[in-house]
């Protein structure tokens, strides 16, 4: 690699604004050019994570890449999942905490008002909170599929508890973005419909 070509590419600014105008594909061809660039590209693949409707990410789908993402998480500036990728990533995040408190040896707890984990049927890996995210979008309408085994994920209390918690864990959430989100009774949130409608919290 020329000398030109080093000091371009110890500038991480340069790399963020050539890699901003690849796709995700080229970004992905790009990591695999070598060691190098797999170290100083790979964060940017996981800046922006979205996995809801028809999008065919499926970082939530694989264990591979649940795997790369808990090696990652702490480059996630961006969050877009639904309502059973919700509950996958309370499960992941509950198992992570839970290590962490065996290793301290301290007695395993939680919030009184936290649901319970899923029966663990399939895999959960161990994932640490995504403490950089800044940006979280979540739909929280029913899915027509659940490709992994999170039955909690059909009960909107418990939807909004998880939500909390994973909350609570990302101090610099600075923008959260809820749809479906379950209303019986619009007198308990003070706003007539045409409000409700263009929410943004």
């Amino acid at each position: 690699m020329s000398t030109s070509c080093k000091k371009f590419f110890n500038i991480p600014e340069l790399i963020d604004l050539v890699m901003a105008h690849l796709n995700r594909k080229d970004v992905l061809n790009f990591v695999l050019t070598n060691r190098r660039m797999h170290k100083l590209v790979t964060p940017l693949l996981y800046r922006k994570l979205e996995k809801y409707l028809h999008n065919s990410l499926r970082i939530f789908t694989s264990f591979p890449a649940l795997h790369a993402l808990a090696r990652n998480v702490q480059h996630v500036r961006t969050l877009k999942i639904s309502g059973d990728e919700l509950a996958y990533l309370y499960n992941c995040v509950l198992a992570f905490e839970e290590l962490i408190l065996l290793a301290l040896g301290t007695p395993l707890s939680r919030p009184v008002w936290l649901p319970p984990p899923d029966i663990r049927s399939s895999q959960v890996v161990a994932l640490p909170p995504m403490v950089r995210l800044s940006v979280l979008e979540l739909h929280l309408g029913p899915s027509k599929t659940y490709p992994y085994t999170v039955p909690s994920a059909n009960f909107s209390q418990a939807s909004l508890a998880r939500l909390s918690w994973l909350i609570s864990l990302n101090p610099g959430l600075t923008s959260l973005t809820l749809y479906g989100v379950p209303i019986h009774d619009l007198r308990t949130v003070g706003s007539s419909p045409e409000q409700l409608r263009g929410c943004r919290c």
